[in-house]
């Protein structure tokens, strides 16, 4: 007999403005797995099937419970984990022959995708959840931005801007922000001024407390002047080009896009996290040395910055890429955080 106290409770989980109900709560059991192990159990009602071929994000909605995130969803759990340290180590776990484009089939949980959507099975709990495809790639783009920038950036005060628009860049400002110290100001660039700002007021709150100046303007020159770490979420940059960069800035392609030409000329070296795609049709390397593996960084193999004017160019290769890891993180932060809605099967 199991006694009510050996249930978890994992807060109130928010639901849909369809729901008649204002939030409910869900509720884990430890129960023992294999070999002796412990393994989460949900309580849930019995899955009916309608007969019908579905996909595997219809099947799961329609049998076992799935926690839904959303963007917002997302943006709100940045300060609760580190998902700079997350990504770090996944890329060290691999080696010289087995990279983010070719990856173990072990290293990561599978992530099935239909559209916008990617679902992700916690193979422990055996729960499962439903969350943005980009915004997803998102929240791995802009860790492994800020685990570049940690590394590459010289001592000193940070001042940081953001070209691009939307909730891609809102995880890119969120990601920094709670990632990186000693960030003063933070100036963003919104192509068009009738374009949904990336500053809620929630946001600005936030950089408020911690000190962090704000300013935000249609002119990409403006946004880049005297930033020593400029942040390209694109995709598309302007004709009028990135502007003057300060002494030692370090820029950070995130785009997916070929960095604009007239970079590769101010770029002392070039940075990029899979080296096997800069072999891929439209990628190519740029007329700098040698491209620099962020994994020879991130280990101590390579010293990143040699001069302290150096500007560095950090161009990331796998945007597309969804990260089950980081996916299952993500699932079992929300879970711990109430965050989320929960759909019965």
């Amino acid at each position: 007999m199991r006694r009510e106290s050996d249930a978890v409770w994992c807060g109130v989980v928010r639901s849909s403005a369809r729901s008649a109900s204002v939030g409910r709560f869900v509720r884990f059991h430890l129960a023992p797995g294999p070999m002796g192990a412990e393994q989460e159990r949900i309580e849930r009602p019995t899955p009916h099937s309608r007969g019908r071929v579905l996909s595997p994000i219809r099947r799961c909605a329609m049998g076992d419970p799935t926690l839904r995130l959303d963007a917002d969803d997302l943006c709100a759990m940045m300060a609760d984990f580190g998902p700079p340290d997350v990504v770090a180590e996944d890329l060290l776990a691999f080696d010289d022959k087995t990279t983010p484009a070719r990856p173990r089939k072990a290293q990561w949980p599978p992530v099935t995708l239909e559209g916008d959507l990617a679902l992700v099975r916690d193979e422990e709990s055996g729960l499962r959840c439903v969350l943005p495809a980009s915004a997803l790639r998102a929240c791995r783009t802009a860790a492994l931005a800020v685990m570049a920038a940690r590394f590459l950036l010289s001592p000193g005060v940070v001042t940081v801007s953001l070209v691009g628009s939307g909730t891609t860049a809102r995880i890119h400002l969120l990601v920094a922000v709670h990632g990186l110290p000693d960030i003063s100001h933070l100036a963003m660039y919104r192509p068009r001024p009738t374009d949904a700002p990336p500053v809620t007021p929630r946001v600005a709150e936030l950089l408020s407390r911690a000190g962090i100046g704000l300013s935000v303007t249609t002119r990409v020159r403006d946004a880049t002047f005297g930033a020593n770490l400029v942040i390209l979420t694109g995709p598309g940059l302007p004709a009028e080009g990135l502007g003057h960069l300060a002494p030692g800035a370090v820029v950070i392609n995130a785009t997916g896009e070929h960095p604009p030409p007239a970079l590769a000329g101010r770029a002392s070296a070039l940075f990029v996290d899979d080296p096997g795609r800069l072999e891929l049709p439209g990628r190519t390397a740029l007329a700098t040395s040698s491209p620099i593996h962020l994994r020879q960084v991130f280990r101590g193999e390579h010293p990143g910055r040699s001069l302290p004017d150096q500007v560095l160019l950090v161009d990331l290769l796998t945007i597309t890429l969804l990260d089950g890891s980081l996916a299952r993180r993500l699932h079992r932060t929300a879970l711990r955080h109430g965050r989320g809605e929960v759909v019965p099967g």
